[in-house]
């Protein structure tokens, strides 16, 4: 019954760049919606894929968002809009589109592609429980959904769900340069590399490990790895990573202020 009722709803998806592709690939390969119910943008239909669709995906830059509200407002009526636009307030998406709009704000990472994202929720009033519980079951069709209690909470999932891909695949990188410079072909270092990652995040799902948990049992006293992990702590690798971290949310901060 929930695939009848998740396959025959209608959903527009409006901008076509990585984050708007990547949900297109993730609802597919779910199998769950039919990709006939899919309707993608292309800057000059954006109106008539809204008149089709029960649920619009905004996944355009934060700075198009009021521009393609503008151009579909009279054409929502009681839809529920979803948007991915980082930084654009329920507030503000109200004040593009109707004070009685359904809005749901969601910040999903590049993964919901494979149906491996972490997605960020937050709804406004004017979703009801049913329509809520309705969308949570086709946003997870592309990971794991968190519903915050907060909307700044979204803030803080842009840094952690939105940026940590591109920083997981730095420290990837990291230890594939270094096998690269140890003799191994590039080829073999990515390979290499990427097993080592798959295989730790296999290892701690499957025997319910914390992190902190595998370091210890692998860090023996006296060994190898604790020598290497010694040199990262008494270098402070962990503050400049927090550093960086909050340089980071500053970046936000300050998108946020010039969207206002």
């Amino acid at each position: 019954m929930e695939k009848d009722m998740l396959g025959n709803k209608k959903i527009a998806i409006i901008g076509a760049g990585h984050m708007g592709k990547a949900i297109t690939e993730g609802l597919i390969k779910s199998k769950k919606i039919k990709p006939s119910n899919i309707f993608i943008s292309n800057k000059s239909n954006n109106i008539y894929i809204v008149k089709k669709a029960d649920y619009i995906f905004i996944a355009v830059k934060p700075f198009k968002v009021k521009e393609v509200l503008d151009e579909i407002r009279l054409f929502i009526g009681n839809k529920i809009i979803l948007s991915v636009a980082a930084g654009i307030s329920l507030e503000i998406l109200l004040n593009y589109s109707n004070t009685n709009q359904k809005i749901i704000r969601l910040m999903p990472n590049i993964p919901v592609s494979e149906n491996k994202g972490v997605i960020g929720f937050f709804s406004n009033k004017n979703i009801l429980n049913s329509e809520k519980n309705q969308i949570i079951k086709l946003i997870s069709l592309l990971g794991k959904v968190f519903e915050l209690k907060k909307e700044e909470d979204l803030d803080s999932l842009t840094l952690i769900g939105g940026c940590g891909p591109a920083i997981s695949a730095y420290f990837i990188n990291l230890l594939s340069n270094f096998a690269v410079s140890q003799g191994f072909s590039q080829a073999e270092s990515i390979d290499m590399t990427l097993k080592i990652f798959e295989g730790t995040v296999s290892y701690l799902q499957n025997n319910n490990l914390t992190p902190s948990q595998l370091i210890k049992s692998v860090a023996t006293k006296g060994g190898v790895t604790e020598a290497i992990l010694n040199e990262l702590n008494i270098n402070n690798v962990d503050k400049l990573f927090t550093g960086a971290m909050k340089k980071g949310n500053g970046k936000i901060k300050k998108l946020k202020e010039k969207i206002k």
